[in-house]
């Protein structure tokens, strides 16, 4: 074990001389001990949530590196001793029924799906089942979703439909879900088997074809459930404690020291997140603070030390002192630090003065973590201005309980990049969904419409995922003519001499409903919800009537920030600076490979730093737990918690296992 003049000697030499690359991985290898090497492959796929992962830095004398990392792995850590079991998303899927299309669904083909539907209808004592099916009006549909982990009873889900391979149905747009349960579902000796109803589904269908701008037959038969799903279940997370270490002793001491730095409270009363359950499993609650960053979570849960003698304690926070201030090494001592909670605060705010951009940040994000107020500028400044780490740096802010935190993203909310200007709306929105500067209003019960005071360009923001919203952000968003907007809802719109709006809604079943407005895209959007139009019909209003040149603002769909973005080394040494352009990167020579894309409906060039929807990958979606997309289905595993479990037949258990 290092000394404490040895660490400070390395200290000093390491922040002389951490500038370039660390040099071959073979050669990193040989300085890291055999349980940082374990540890680092159980949780290499996490550090694009964790914090992204910094350029490598070659130290000028390596030795030292070396021995740093010895020094901080003189403890033994929770992660040494259990792995992480229950963090893989949970497919559920049912059968459902698409009800109000305009002639574009169809009679679907005898098969075991249309079993299943007449059944469910049957049960539910719906009248001339038959009959429905067979409308043109109407089409089945395969639902499915993905629970993910950490997921609580009443959480809302995305969903997503579509028809069958051979059916005849053409279109989604305009339709409704009916009720649909969502199960485990397998095949066995050519049967449909259903488990438990984890959760049920309604709502709005809104098309891929709509969203994308495009003509494609296939997009408009997919569509999705805006949070439509409602979870029935809690899907708790856990530590499975490895074969060799197994004993109620060992699962008794990992749960005291991880409630010593963690507790919630249950009805008023402290409680400790971890339940030992048995000799090899222990439970763990999900602490508020990390609910949107499941994964850091188990990984600061990982790094806490179960056995650690008062001196060892001191020499490893004299080595993670030297470790932090290594760019290449910053992102692992910084969470380190974290799982030591408060002692580590010094150490952390000590780093942020370093004339390293990487090793400021990654102190800042943990301390936010730690709700410490002196992260949130230098995480805001982040947020401003640098796209790879965008989304830890937002998600940092939205945790802290800290007023600074919340200043910091009121502010972001006038900057150009629509990312960070949505990003830092849908954070505030999870602080406090009520906050008056959000200005939102239901309409009709169907979908949200806000109004956001911004100094940047004026912006019309689409969710495709987990609300059904609208943002307005700045005051001005006028409809200019000629106006001739027509809906496939039936909904026509058009300019009135006087400049107000008409609003028509033809109909076959009653008489037609003619409605006016002001020339003004909120009092349009109101007022064609009024007529009847569905979040998925105001989502075509906006796109015509920017294709059209009505509406001179901005649009952009689901403009937010991504994790697994290349970090440049030009933008991990160029200093934070406020942009000027749409990006938010003017003059500053920063990019984010693969982060410029054409806006959704395909119509123009997008001005911002977003990824289009189709860029994001399935790996990455997986690991940022509750993001938008799906993973394969082979990696989906039932929630029931196995009595004892080897590492060789667990893949969470394996050595080293991915957490995703």
């Amino acid at each position: 074990m290092a000394s404490r003049e040895m660490i400070s000697r390395m200290s000093h030499r390491l922040r002389d001389g951490a500038q370039a690359g660390m040099g071959t991985t073979a050669a990193r290898a040989r300085h890291f001990c055999p349980s940082t090497l374990l540890h680092m492959g159980i949780l290499g796929g996490i550090l694009g949530i964790a914090g992204c992962t910094a350029p490598w830095i070659r130290v000028e004398d390596q030795h030292d590196v070396g021995a740093i990392l010895d020094a901080t792995n003189s403890a033994v850590l929770v992660g040494e001793l259990a792995g992480p079991w229950g963090l893989k998303m949970q497919k559920v899927e049912g059968i459902g029924l698409v009800v109000g299309l305009k002639g574009t669904g169809s009679d679907p083909a005898p098969s075991a799906q249309r079993a299943m539907l007449m059944n469910d209808m049957l049960a539910r004592q719906v009248e001339r089942p038959n009959q429905l099916l067979a409308s043109p009006d109407t089409s089945l549909v395969l639902v499915q979703a993905y629970l993910p982990p950490g997921v609580q009873k009443g959480d809302p889900i995305d969903v997503e439909v579509l028809v069958p391979r051979r059916s005849q149905t053409t279109s989604l747009h305009g339709g409704w879900l009916m009720l649909t349960r969502l199960q485990e579902m397998a095949v066995l000796n050519n049967q449909v088997r259903t488990g438990h109803v984890r959760a049920s589904v309604e709502g709005d269908v809104l098309t891929h074809a709509l969203v994308e701008g495009t003509s494609d037959p296939v997009a408009k038969t997919m569509g999705r459930v805006l949070g439509g799903a409602i979870s029935k279940m809690d899907r708790p997370i856990a530590l499975v404690v490895r074969t060799e270490h197994q004993s109620v002793k060992t699962s008794s001491q990992i749960g005291a020291v991880i409630n010593d730095r963690f507790h919630t409270y249950s009805q008023g009363i402290k409680v400790g997140v971890a339940t030992p359950k048995r000799d090899s499993f222990i439970e763990l609650r999900v602490h508020p603070r990390y609910r949107t960053n499941l994964a850091r979570y188990v990984r600061v849960i990982l790094d806490i030390p179960v056995r650690e003698r008062a001196q060892e304690r001191a020499d490893r926070l004299d080595a993670l002192k030297a470790q932090i201030h290594v760019a290449a090494l910053a992102a692992d001592a910084a969470l380190k630090l974290e799982a030591l909670g408060d002692e580590a605060k010094p150490i952390l705010l000590e780093a942020l003065k370093s004339d390293q951009p990487m090793v400021r940040f990654y102190s800042a994000e943990a301390l936010a973590y730690l709700d410490h107020p002196a992260a949130a500028p230098i995480l805001g400044d982040v947020a401003n201005a640098t796209p790879s780490l965008r989304r830890a740096a937002l998600t940092a802010l939205g945790i802290m309980e800290d007023q600074a935190g919340y200043e910091q993203l009121i502010g972001l909310l006038h900057h150009n990049s629509a990312e960070t200007r949505y990003g830092a709306f849908r954070e505030l929105r999870r602080i406090n969904p009520h906050d008056p500067l959000l200005k939102g209003e239901s309409l009709h019960d169907r979908f949200m419409l806000h109004r956001i005071a911004s100094d940047a360009e004026s912006m019309v923001h689409v969710a495709r995922t987990r609300h059904p919203e609208i943002v307005l952000f700045g005051t001005d968003h006028p409809v200019r003519p000629p106006v001739m907007l027509t809906l496939e809802c039936g909904i026509v719109v058009r300019d009135l001499p006087d400049g107000q709006l008409s609003v028509v809604q033809f109909s076959s079943k009653k008489s037609d409903q003619q409605l006016t407005c002001a020339p003004q895209l909120g009092a349009l959007i109101r007022t064609v919800t009024e007529a009847g139009a569905s979040y998925a019909d105001v989502v075509q209003l906006i796109q015509e009537a920017k294709s059209s040149g009505c509406i001179e603002s901005r649009v952009e769909f689901d403009a937010i920030p991504k994790y697994g973005r290349t970090l440049t080394l030009h933008e991990a040494n160029q200093e934070s600076q406020v942009a000027n352009e749409a990006d938010g990167l003017e003059g500053s020579g920063i990019e984010a490979k693969g982060t410029k894309a054409a806006s959704p409906d395909g119509r123009e060039a997008a001005t911002d730093d977003t990824e289009s929807i189709e860029e994001v990958d399935e790996a990455e979606a997986e690991a940022a737990l509750f993001d938008d997309e799906s993973p394969n289905d082979d990696e989906v595993e039932a929630e029931s918690p196995p009595p004892s479990r080897s590492r060789e037949a667990d893949p969470d258990l394996a050595d080293p296992a991915p957490l995703f």
